[in-house]
């Protein structure tokens, strides 16, 4: 009597291939920019579906892509804000962060918000580039490949 073999894969095999699959290293670290980007936007609560969609779309790493993506928390939320604001404000002038005005507009909401969308796409594209060297450089460095040497093309 043979021994019982199961070929489906096991949790640990699922959790492996989710989190670190063979995909190139760029497709790694384009996963990772993708998560640090979308964290750093203000879209709380959709930042997951967002993170899913956009990676899966260039079938990149969706593992790497949420965890890099949880950046954003409850902790770090009021800092990512601030900062998204803070730069927003600096590029676009004025925008002085007094918190709530004693007389809340709409009118208000919208200079902050606009102050944050703009903060958030250089805040993102910062973070987005520094996650997505690290796992580059990271990738290159575990699997055992010199980081700054041109892939061997075997056409050539």
């Amino acid at each position: 009597m043979e021994p019982y073999s199961d070929s489906r894969p096991g949790v640990l095999d699922r959790v492996r291939s989710f989190l670190w699959s063979d995909l190139p290293p760029w497709r790694m670290a384009l996963s990772a920019g993708i998560g640090a980007f979308v964290a750093m936007t203000p879209t709380i609560g959709l930042q997951t579906l967002i993170v899913l969609g956009i990676v899966s779309a260039v079938r990149g790493n969706r593992g790497l892509g949420l965890v890099a993506s949880a950046l954003a928390n409850p902790w770090t939320i009021p800092l990512i804000i601030y900062a998204d604001f803070r730069v927003g404000s600096m590029i676009l002038g004025g925008g002085e962060w007094r918190g709530l005005p004693e007389r809340f507009t709409f009118g208000s909401l919208g200079d902050a918000f606009l102050h944050v969308a703009v903060g958030s796409a250089l805040v993102g594209l910062a973070a987005g580039i520094a996650a997505a060297s690290a796992v580059y450089l990271l990738c290159r460095i575990l699997r055992g490949e010199a980081a700054f040497e041109r892939p061997i093309d075997k056409r050539e």
